[in-house]
């Protein structure tokens, strides 16, 4: 009588299930990638189609999940996941009371941008977290790295040029277009966008190519991704267009996820050896400041002018005497002054969103414009007004909620897997959900919930339980799929 070999390892995604599963995950690629050049499509190849191509990502977020619910590919079971589902079900009823309550005011295609941008792309964290592996990530970031090398020509060229200047604004005609209007640092200078239309997305960019380059410095050189001199190469790209950004908060956010690089090293590996995984980061933090002002002196001396100038203007309108602290204190606590005032459903679902006065067809003041105009620069605040305060608190919970799922997640892979990339990758997601404009900007709604499912995932190089893989093959057989002998370890 023949019998099947034990193979002593892990039972591991095969047949219908990795196909599925890589399907899964290049739809998650394709995402992330419209995500970083939506922007270009939208400036220069076809302006005239930009707000259309605002949305050119949420049909493929739509087909993902049609995708898993007709292949029956679950996602993290999670608490987390079913308070998604929840808000979910409950946005259809908010909108339509809104609606009752002020039809004179309200705009559909702004209540629908609002839904977007709050909740459909959730349950993507938790698909992500469920079928990419740490493995999917590291190609990842070695492409992500790669595309930096070729932004960051773009990124000089555009803060050397005028804010109208084609390169800037784009092509098109619109005057109603978001990315017409550019910020500029002291001195005239632009504040570069890169392939996004606004440098709130190149912030996102910025971040996530920092955390992606101190990880594949920090791993021994056989384990990099990326070597020689194309990390060489995009060690120099990122570093030039941080000098270049112009923005103060996206040298903080670096800088957080460069200081998170110490615990990094603390526990991806042996303690003994946490200087000298180290040594690189902190070389290239020296060599930052010391090459920056030599190499880009105009830029570093307009970057200094704006965080003088601007924060004197916000020790005096913010209080604190403390510059920009104390206008992150101010936006931390300024949400709750919004409580009492805020109609118990809010006024409208996305009306606080950058893309509200584009998509408004009309003129007419609305009765909530004082308080949008005073919770626009705060997540929290537009929470708030746009869900109601009960609603925007139970929302701001649960992204407090998840950011302690994201970091937990994100220590234990980086210790199991001696990889410092997990807990990079989860500083970044951590700051952007607790106060990004993830509500309010579109770049950052897909950057968000992204990288939150990235670091969700289980570190384990394409292995899945035996009760699931034999569970879903056994489906897939009767749904008249491929029949494929599955051979598990005991």
């Amino acid at each position: 009588m023949l019998k099947a070999t034990l193979v002593p390892q892990p039972v591991r995604w095969v047949g219908v299930a990795e196909r599925h599963r890589r399907t899964m995950v290049r739809l998650i690629f394709l995402i992330y990638w419209l995500a970083i050049f939506e922007g270009l499509l939208r400036k220069y190849a076809f302006p005239e189609a930009n707000r259309l191509i605002f949305f050119v990502k949420d049909p493929f977020v739509v087909l993902l999940y049609c995708f898993a619910v007709k292949n029956r590919l679950y996602p993290l079971r999670s608490h987390l996941f079913s308070a998604a589902l929840g808000f979910i079900a409950i946005s259809a009823p908010l909108v339509l009371v809104q609606w009752m309550l002020s039809p004179a005011d309200f705009n559909l295609m702004i209540a629908i941008y609002g839904w977007r941008n709050y909740f459909l792309y959730i349950p993507l964290a938790f698909f992500v977290g469920k079928y990419v592996t740490l493995a999917d990530i590291h190609v990842l970031a070695r492409r992500t790295l790669l595309v930096a090398i070729a932004i960051a020509p773009l990124i000089y060229f555009q803060f050397m040029a005028p804010a109208d200047a084609p390169i800037n604004q784009g092509f098109g005609r619109d005057p109603d277009a978001v990315f017409l209007s550019m910020l500029t640092v002291d001195g005239g200078f632009t504040r570069p966008s890169g392939t996004f239309t606004s440098p709130v997305g190149e912030a996102c960019f910025l971040g996530t190519c920092t955390a992606m380059l101190l990880g594949t410095w920090m791993l021994p050189a056989s384990r990099r991704p990326l070597h020689g001199w194309k990390l060489w190469a995009a060690t120099a790209a990122i570093l030039s267009s941080l000098a270049l950004s112009g923005s103060r908060g996206t040298m903080i956010l670096c800088g957080l996820i460069w200081c998170t690089s110490v615990i990094a090293a603390l526990i991806s590996g042996d303690r003994r050896f946490a200087l000298q995984r180290l040594a690189m980061p902190i070389l290239l933090l020296l060599v930052g400041f010391t090459v920056a002002p030599l190499v880009f002196p105009v830029a570093v001396a307009a970057f200094k002018s704006r965080w003088q100038s601007a924060g004197d203007v916000e020790s005096e309108g913010f209080g604190y005497n403390a510059g920009i602290v104390g206008r992150l204190i101010y936006q931390f606590g300024a949400f709750t002054s919004l409580i009492p005032t805020t109609p118990p459903v809010g006024y409208q679902l996305g009306i606080a969103g950058n893309a509200a006065t584009m998509l408004s067809a009309n003129d007419r003041v609305q009765p909530a414009d004082q308080l949008v105009a005073s919770s626009l620069e705060t997540e929290w605040g537009r929470n708030i007004v746009e869900l109601g305060p009960l609603l925007g608190l139970a929302y701001i919970a649960f992204r407090l909620c998840l950011i302690g799922r994201i970091v937990k997640s994100a220590l234990a892979v980086s210790r199991r897997s001696r990889d410092p990339l997990p807990v990079l990758l989860c500083a970044f997601a951590t700051m952007t959900l607790f106060q990004g404009l993830i509500t309010g900007n579109g770049a950052v709604v897909a950057y968000a919930w992204l990288f939150s499912g990235f670091c969700l995932v289980n570190g384990k190089t394409g292995k899945l339980g035996r009760q699931n893989l034999v569970r879903h093959t056994i489906e897939m057989c009767a749904a008249g799929g491929e029949r494929r002998k599955v051979i598990s370890a005991r």
